[in-house]
């Protein structure tokens, strides 16, 4: 049985298909939920942007700008709480 994204889409998977969603393996689960949460920082990063820097250009420097300071943010606290790295 194979899964992919548009099989858990919104218009393909409502809130009232919970059994079924229990059937999905935890890595496409973790997938879907990953890209969501992307889409969704790229929605609301669009939307909070000034009008005068809604360009691709500006779009792309504000989305790099987040990311660098959340993986900065993951850095010093691994740091700080000696948590070590994966692998």
């Amino acid at each position: 049985m194979g899964f992919s994204p548009t099989d858990f889409s919104d218009e393909n998977f409502g809130s009232s298909s919970w059994a079924s969603f229990a059937e999905v393996p935890p890595s496409v689960a973790a997938s879907i939920a990953m890209d969501k949460c992307i889409r969704q920082m790229f929605l609301l990063c669009w939307t909070f942007l000034p009008k005068e820097r809604r360009t691709l250009e500006g779009f792309e420097k504000e989305i790099h700008r987040r990311v660098d300071r959340a993986l900065k943010n993951l850095r010093d606290d691994s740091e700080i709480f000696d948590i070590p790295e994966p692998g």
